[in-house]
């Protein structure tokens, strides 16, 4: 698991909210660089130790497709007792996504051709067409 102290979340996401409501000992403070994002700290004089971490990741094929899911968990350490689960979510992995990324126009000149010549040596072993 990691810390989810010191970290940023999307400003009124349902993860927000969930800390929101179930951590008051959480201080959102917003972000320099963006108002739609706010950093995870502790209120004064209060502690709490929150984590996330990412489980079960499930892959099956359907009509020839690959489908994948992983569970992503935040929870409230407790060492007396079990750990205290604040949000659970499935979430979709979208199997093409990295390699349409790599593959992608939009963006060539901001990348690292070296790099970009070296996945596109190596997506073929991960990737059926």
């Amino acid at each position: 698991a990691i810390p989810l102290f010191g970290r940023m979340i999307q400003k009124n996401s349902e993860l927000h909210q969930v800390i929101q409501e179930n951590c008051p000992e959480v201080q959102f403070v917003p972000a320099s660089f963006s108002s739609d994002y706010v950093q995870i700290k502790n209120q004064e004089g209060m502690f709490v130790t929150l984590y996330f971490t990412f489980l079960n990741h499930e892959k099956c094929v359907v009509e020839e497709e690959i489908h994948e899911t992983m569970d992503f968990l935040v929870f409230r350490e407790n060492r007396l007792e079990e750990d205290d689960i604040i949000f659970s979510k499935t979430l979709p992995i979208e199997s093409v996504y990295f390699s349409n990324l790599a593959l992608s126009k939009k963006y060539e000149d901001n990348r690292n051709q070296e790099l970009l010549k070296l996945a596109k040596n190596m997506i073929h072993l991960y990737v059926s067409k």
